[in-house]
C-alpha cells in the first residue's frame, strides 16, 4: 500500500513540475485554432487571435495574447484588444468552460456601429444560454469607445485611461472607473427590471474640474431605422465651484433637475440653478442638451434677484476680485434669462432679461440685455464679445428724467461735471460701439437732452510702435445747446494734455442762457501733435454777439 501511495505522490510531482517546465517548450501558435474556438464558444462572439501566444498552467491557469479581435460580424460590435494578459479560472476550465478572473489589457478599441438617430445596430444578446461570461477584474490602460454610423461611416470617439471593469455576468450589474481627458469617473449599473430597463448611476469630475452626478432608468427601445436607441429617464446634478470643485475664475453654480433622453437628444423641463453665497441667486427653468452637435440651451426665470446683497458678500466680493469668466466649455450653450425684479445699485429693475449664446473659443454673442428702472430708466445693450474681453455693438439709454440717472451714475462712482446737466430733462443716448481695450471707438452717437442733440463719432487710441502719443478723434454735430450751461471743460482738457487730438465741430442754434436766441453757430476743425496746433478753420457766428 505504502508503495503504490508513493508511487501515486511521485506521478502528481511528476505531472506538476511538467505543468510548470513543459508550457514554455510547448508551441502553442500551433494549437491557436483550437483555443480561438474556445474562446468564441465561451463567450458567444467570433474570436480572432495574432501575434504572440503564451499559455502557463500553474499556479493558476494564464493566457498571454499579443492581439485579440472579438466580433460578431460585418457591421456589429468589436472589440480591438492589444497586450492581453489573463487569468484563467480553474474549476471552470475543467469542465471546458474558459472563465476570466484577471484581465489585463494594454489597448482597446470598441466599436459600435449606429444608425444616424444614435440607435447601436446588432447588440449581442448577452442574456442568452451560455453568455455567462463573469468580468470578475477587467483593467484596460488605454480604451477608445468608437461609434460609427454604418450608412455614412461617420465616426464619434472617446478616449479613456486605466479603466477598471467588472461584473458578475455580461448583463450585470456592472461597475466601471476610470477617467476621459483627465476627468475621473465612476459608473455602477443594476439589475434589468421586468420592463428591462437598467438603473445606471453616474459620478464624475470634483476636485479641479466641474462635478456631475447621473442617476437614471436606462432602456433600449426599437429605432425607426433599425437598431435599438437608448432612451432614459432620471436625475442630473452639475456643480461648477464649491464645495466639489476647488474655486476658480468660472462663475460658481450648481444646476440640477430631471430629464428624459433620447438617443443623442435630452430635455429637461424642471431645472433649479443657483449661484451660491450668503445673499444666493436662485433661478428655475428648463433646458435640452443635444450631444451630436455638442450644443446646450438653457431657458431659466427668477422672479426676484438682490444683486447689490449677492455683489456685497464675501462670495461676491471673491467673484469680482478674481474677475467674472463663462470658463472653457465643451460646446455651444444658449442662454435665455428672464428676472421680474432685481435690485442693484439700490435701483428696482424690472423686466431684465439676457440672451445670449456662449461659444467654447469663449467668444459671446450677446443677443440683448436689457432692464428698466424706476421711474422708465431703460437700458439695453447687443453685439458681439470676443475671447479677450472685446465688445462690438449697440448701446441704448432712455431716461425720461434724467435726475434719476444723476443719482444712479453717483452711486456707481461715475458721476463728474457733465451729470450736472442731468437735471430731469428727459435724456436717451445711444451708439455702436467697438471696444479692443485700450482701443475704444463710437460710430452713430446719438444723444438728446430736452430739445438740445448731440450726434457724431469719436475714436481713442494709445500709443503704440507707429503712434509716439496717445490719439483722441471726434466728429461732432450740435444742435440746440445752450452754452451759459455747459460745466467747465477743465479737467477734459487736462487729461487730453499729452494726447494728439483731432477735433471736428459744428455746433448750430446755439444760445447763451435761457433768453437768448437760437441763432448760434461754431465751425471749427482742429489737430494737434505733441506740442503743436494747427487749427484749420473756426467759424463763430451770433452767439452772444460774438463773430469769428
Amino acid at each position: 500500500m505504502r508503495d503504490i501511495l508513493t508511487a501515486l505522490a511521485g506521478l502528481v510531482i511528476l505531472i506538476l513540475a511538467a505543468a510548470l517546465v513543459a508550457p514554455p517548450f510547448i508551441p502553442w501558435e500551433a494549437y491557436r485554432g483550437s483555443l480561438d474556438a474556445a474562446l468564441s464558444r465561451s463567450l458567444g462572439l467570433e474570436v480572432r487571435s495574432d501575434g504572440r501566444l503564451e499559455i502557463r498552467l500553474l499556479p493558476s491557469p494564464r493566457l498571454r495574447v499579443d492581439h485579440l479581435r472579438l466580433t460578431g460580424g460585418r457591421d456589429r460590435p468589436s472589440l480591438d484588444a492589444r497586450f492581453v494578459k489573463a487569468e484563467i479560472a480553474l474549476t471552470p476550465l475543467l469542465s471546458g468552460e474558459i472563465r476570466f478572473t484577471e484581465t489585463r489589457i494594454g489597448r482597446g478599441e470598441v466599436t459600435l456601429p449606429t444608425t444616424e438617430a444614435g440607435g447601436l445596430l446588432a447588440l449581442p444578446d448577452f442574456a442568452g444560454e451560455g453568455h455567462d461570461l463573469a468580468v470578475e477584474d477587467l483593467r484596460v490602460a488605454q480604451l477608445l469607445v468608437t461609434t460609427r454610423v454604418a450608412a455614412t461611416g461617420r465616426t464619434d470617439q472617446v478616449y479613456a485611461e486605466t479603466v477598471r471593469l467588472s461584473a458578475p455576468r455580461l448583463t450585470g450589474p456592472w461597475r466601471a472607473e476610470g477617467s476621459v481627458e483627465g476627468v475621473p469617473f465612476r459608473v455602477t449599473t443594476g439589475e434589468p427590471g421586468p420592463d428591462g430597463a437598467v438603473p445606471v448611476k453616474l459620478g464624475a469630475g470634483g476636485d479641479t474640474v466641474p462635478r456631475l452626478d447621473l442617476d437614471a432608468r436606462v432602456t433600449l427601445l426599437p429605432g425607426p431605422d433599425g437598431g435599438r436607441v437608448p432612451e432614459a429617464a432620471g436625475n442630473a446634478r452639475l456643480v461648477v465651484g464649491p464645495p466639489a470643485q476647488a474655486a476658480g475664475a468660472a462663475l460658481p453654480f450648481s444646476v440640477q433637475g430631471g430629464f428624459k433622453a433620447k438617443g443623442r437628444l435630452a430635455t429637461f423641463e424642471t431645472l433649479t440653478l443657483e449661484v451660491p453665497g450668503e445673499a444666493p441667486l436662485r433661478f428655475t427653468g428648463r433646458g435640452s442638451l443635444d450631444l451630436a452637435g455638442a450644443r446646450a440651451a438653457l431657458s431659466l426665470e427668477a422672479r426676484r434677484l438682490d444683486l447689490d446683497g449677492f455683489l456685497m458678500s464675501a462670495a461676491g466680493q471673491s467673484l469680482l476680485g478674481r474677475g467674472l469668466s463663462p470658463g472653457a466649455l465643451p460646446g455651444t450653450l444658449s442662454l435665455d434669462v428672464a428676472v421680474d425684479s432685481l435690485t442693484l445699485a439700490r435701483e428696482e429693475w424690472t423686466g431684465a432679461a439676457l440672451s445670449a449664446v456662449l461659444r467654447p473659443s469663449g467668444a459671446v454673442a450677446l443677443r440683448r440685455l436689457a432692464g428698466t428702472a424706476a421711474g422708465g430708466l431703460g437700458l439695453a445693450l447687443s453685439g458681439d464679445v470676443t475671447p479677450s474681453g472685446g465688445l462690438s455693438g449697440h448701446v441704448a439709454l432712455d431716461a425720461p428724467a434724467s435726475d434719476r440717472l444723476a443719482r444712479l451714475l453717483d452711486r456707481l462712482g461715475l458721476g463728474g461735471p457733465l451729470a450736472g446737466l442731468l437735471d430731469g430733462r428727459p435724456f436717451s443716448a445711444e451708439a455702436d460701439v467697438a471696444a479692443a481695450l485700450p482701443v475704444l471707438s463710437l460710430r452713430n452717437a446719438r444723444v438728446a437732452l430736452g430739445s438740445a442733440r448731440i450726434t457724431g463719432s469719436a475714436r481713442y487710441s494709445p500709443a503704440g510702435p507707429d503712434q509716439p502719443r496717445p490719439r483722441f478723434d471726434a466728429q461732432i454735430i450740435a444742435d440746440g445747446l445752450d452754452v451759459a450751461e455747459l460745466p467747465p471743460m477743465r479737467g477734459a482738457v487736462a487729461a487730453l494734455h499729452d494726447h494728439d487730438v483731432g477735433l471736428t465741430l459744428l455746433a448750430r442754434d446755439l444760445r447763451y442762457g435761457p433768453a437768448g436766441p437760437r441763432t448760434g453757430e461754431i465751425a471749427a476743425s482742429l489737430q494737434s501733435e505733441g506740442a503743436a496746433i494747427r487749427l484749420d478753420s473756426l467759424e463763430v457766428r451770433d452767439l452772444a454777439g460774438a463773430r469769428a
